[in-house]
């Protein structure tokens, strides 16, 4: 996938219906999770400060930040037309995205990932702490679907299946719809809403070319599990805390996956 650069050109609308449906569960989770003091609401008398008082920031709110009118920005939240480069980085500093909720923002908005250079990156560089953690964590490599095409042993050791087995798996079928992925997984619940946010976007951004991604989607919302959990996974906000599921992309349509068992700040 792409990195953005600046788009000055009209925009136009965003041509898949669903990634415009996950783009607004996004911002809307976002905007509802937002202190309203931040958006000029002060409280007065006995009122408390902040979420706690019911107060929540709205589209006008917002815009009128981004020194835009409410017409302007609800077309662009709900998809009709599209943020530029520039308009979705402001959006996201206003609602203070971690760096995974800015990629989603960026996927889901214009189909492309943003700039490494933009806000605080997740991890930092040249950490050694870092480092060390991340040569005996689980890895693998997958495709733009889910199937893996690598891994080492840690992995192999983290979901208990045989190497024949893992040849030809499906990573988020395995984890997300194996009983015997999620009796011997002790975590596996912390892991369920993550693992769903990403499906749920991959699902979306390659639907068309991708007839395992939609094998999957019909698989994981029957599953009487999963299947609730990723009904709602569109708003998902990919939390700081949230460390334990980086993904990197590679090359085009290929992601390389690390499972952190830490809760760390692995930043510090």
């Amino acid at each position: 996938m792409s990195t953005a650069t600046e788009r000055d050109k009209s925009p136009s609308s965003t041509s898949e219906p669903q990634l415009a449906y996950l783009l607004k569960e996004l911002l809307t989770a976002y905007r509802v999770a937002a202190d309203p003091r931040d958006f000029g609401w002060r409280a007065h008398g006995r009122e408390t400060a902040g979420r706690k008082s019911g107060k929540r920031v709205n589209h006008r709110q917002l815009a009128g930040k981004m020194g835009k009118g409410l017409d302007w920005y609800v077309r662009r939240e709900t998809g009709r037309m599209r943020f530029t480069t520039r308009e979705l980085e402001q959006v996201a500093d206003l609602l203070h995205m971690t760096w995974r909720a800015r990629v989603a923002l960026y996927r889901r908005a214009l189909r492309c990932e943003p700039h490494p250079g933009s806000a605080a990156t997740a991890f930092a560089a040249g950490n050694p702490s870092w480092a060390r953690e991340l040569l005996v964590q689980p890895r693998c490599v997958v495709d733009a679907s889910f199937t893996l095409l690598d891994y080492n042993e840690p992995f192999v050791n983290l979901v208990r299946v045989g190497k024949r087995r893992l040849s030809h798996a499906n990573l988020m079928e395995l984890l997300l719809l194996e009983e015997v992925t999620r009796d011997r997984w002790a975590d596996w619940e912390n892991w369920l809403e993550a693992l769903a946010a990403e499906l749920i976007e991959a699902t979306a951004l390659h639907w068309e070319e991708s007839p395992e991604l939609q094998r999957l989607h019909t698989s994981v919302l029957a599953d009487p599990v999963v299947g609730p959990v990723y009904k709602r996974s569109a708003g998902y906000m990919f939390p700081d805390r949230n460390r334990k599921l980086p993904i990197r992309n590679l090359l085009p349509g290929v992601q390389e996956i690390t499972f952190l068992h830490t809760e760390d700040d692995l930043s510090r």
